[in-house]
């Protein structure tokens, strides 16, 4: 039921962000280190509501032969301009769940460089989008673009491709609200 609560208010956020007084500093949105930033799980997440990183994977500390416990992961990164404003963005892939698999969800940050800081401008959620497009969740979620499809930017439109999904959803970042392209 916990899981279920939680995953239902997580996958209901999008979040917008301006840059904080504390964000890493950066020129491009190339210059970002996507394995050293913070980032934020929804609210109402337990038992923890950011994950930050010191590499390209997180574990809940726990200890050795634990069966479950909460992993982070960054996947694939794509860059180019998604919210129109002519400044080239990044889309990037985060893994994360349970390593027992017992749930386990895939979604994209979107990160700008804003007055010189990193500035996460939006959150693409997979079960979500799942259920607007119509696309079944299965037991893989979200299909590993560094194997499968890989997600990329053109034009303005973020193309990514779900596992059971017969072709790529295409989305384009309005005013920090993400409309899907056909």
């Amino acid at each position: 039921m916990f899981v279920a609560l939680a995953l239902s208010t997580f996958l209901a956020q999008i979040a917008t962000a301006k840059p904080p007084s504390d964000a890493p500093r950066c020129t491009t949105v190339r210059d970002i280190r996507f394995t050293r930033l913070v980032y934020p799980l929804p609210k109402g997440w337990r038992p923890i509501s950011q994950v930050r990183l010191n590499r390209p994977r997180y574990e809940q500390p726990h200890r050795k032969g634990d069966e479950s416990f909460f992993y982070f992961e960054i996947g694939d990164i794509a860059y180019g301009d998604v919210n129109g404003d002519g400044i080239e963005d990044a889309a990037v892939v985060a893994f994360y769940g349970s390593n027992s698999g017992t749930f386990h969800v895939t979604d994209v940050y979107v990160f700008d460089c804003v007055q010189n800081s990193v500035a996460l401008l939006a959150v693409l959620r997979e079960e979500r989008e799942r259920k607007k497009a119509g696309v079944p969740h299965t037991a893989n979620g979200y299909a590993d673009p560094r194997s499968v499809h890989p997600m990329r930017i053109s034009r303005g439109v973020l193309e990514m491709t779900y596992d059971a999904a017969p072709k790529p959803l295409r989305y384009r970042l309005v005013d920090g609200a993400w409309h899907r392209v056909r």
